[in-house]
C-alpha cells in the first residue's frame, strides 16, 4: 500500500465505521503473527506464506460467535 500501512488502514476503518467495523485478518510477511498488540485490533494475523485453510479456520471460528 503506497500511502498507508496496515494499522493505519484499520484505524481509518474504525473511524469511518465505528468500533463495530468489519473484522480484519492481517496477512503479513513482516510482523510476528503472535503479536497482535501492534496490529491495531485486528481479528487475527497470519504470516506469509499462508494456506487458505488458515483463513477458513479463523473465519469459521468467529462466525460461530
Amino acid at each position: 500500500m503506497p500511502n498507508f500501512n496496515g494499522p493505519q488502514v484499520l484505524k481509518e476503518l474504525k473511524q469511518r465505521m465505528g468500533e463495530q467495523h468489519t473484522p480484519v485478518i492481517w496477512i503479513t510477511g513482516s510482523v510476528n503473527p503472535e503479536n497482535l498488540d501492534h496490529m491495531g485490533g485486528a481479528l487475527a494475523c497470519i504470516g506469509k506464506p499462508f494456506h487458505v485453510d488458515q483463513i477458513t479456520e479463523i473465519v469459521n471460528r468467529h462466525i460461530r460467535r
